[in-house]
C-alpha cells in the first residue's frame, strides 16, 4: 500500500510543505540538490534528517538574534526543563500507545518514541514543529508508517503529549531514471492549510 494511502487512512491530509513551511520548503530543495547522493545510494533515514537539520536550522533561524533563535534536533529524547529520559517515557506512557518489544532474555525493553526533527526551545515549552520522514525505496513498510503517524498525533495534540503546533509526516522517494527526488508531506487532518 502506498505510503499516501496509510497516512490519509490514518487521518492525515496531503499538503504543501513548502507553502505551509517555507523554510521548510528551502530546507528540502537545499537538501535534495546538495545531498541527492545519500538519497540516491541508500543512506540512513538517520544520515537523511541529520541533513535535513542542518538545513533547516539555518532557514528557520535566518535573521534571528540568539535568544530567538530556534533549536532544531534529530531523535531529541528530553521533555523541556525536565531533562530527564524518564519524563519523555513517562509522557508518552500517558499519551500515546508504546509496544515494548522483548530482547534476547525475554526481559520486555521500552521501545523508545524519537522524533526524527523538531523545531523548539529545548528549555521551555515551545515546540514549534515535529517531523517524522521515512525515506521510501520500493514498498514502504505499513507497520513503521503507522508508528510514525500515532506518535506525531502524541506530540502535536493539543492539551495533551508534547504541545508541538505542527506535525508533518514526509515520505522522500530518491530519483529514478534521471528524476529528482520527489517529497511527499502530511499534516493531521484539521490542521491541514
Amino acid at each position: 500500500m502506498p505510503a499516501k494511502s496509510i497516512a490519509e487512512a490514518a487521518g492525515f491530509s496531503c499538503v504543501n510543505a513548502a507553502a505551509r513551511f517555507p523554510a521548510l520548503g528551502e530546507a528540502l530543495r537545499l537538501l535534495v540538490k546538495n545531498d541527492s547522493i545519500l538519497l540516491d545510494r541508500g543512506a540512513n533515514e538517520r544520515a537523511i534528517c541529520h541533513r535535513l537539520a542542518v538545513y533547516l536550522e539555518g532557514e528557520v533561524n535566518r535573521g534571528l538574534d540568539g535568544s530567538n533563535r530556534w533549536q532544531i534536533d534529530c531523535e531529541y529524547n528530553l521533555l523541556g526543563s525536565d531533562q530527564s529520559k524518564q519524563a519523555v517515557v513517562d509522557r508518552l506512557r500517558k499519551h500515546m500507545p508504546v509496544q515494548g518489544r522483548v530482547d534476547r532474555v525475554g526481559k520486555e525493553v521500552e521501545h523508545m518514541v524519537l522524533p526524527d526533527v523538531v523545531v523548539h526551545h529545548r528549555d521551555e515549552p515551545d515546540n514549534e514543529l515535529v517531523l517524522e520522514v521515512k525515506v521510501v525505496r520500493g514498498r514502504p513498510d505499513r507497520n513503521e508508517i503507522e508508528f510514525d503517524l500515532r506518535k506525531l498525533t502524541a506530540f502535536a495534540t493539543p492539551g495533551k503529549g508534547f504541545g508541538y503546533r505542527h506535525a508533518l509526516f514526509m515520505t522522500i522517494s530518491p530519483s529514478t531514471n534521471g528524476s529528482r527526488a520527489k517529497v511527499d508531506a502530511f499534516a493531521p487532518e484539521g490542521t491541514a492549510q
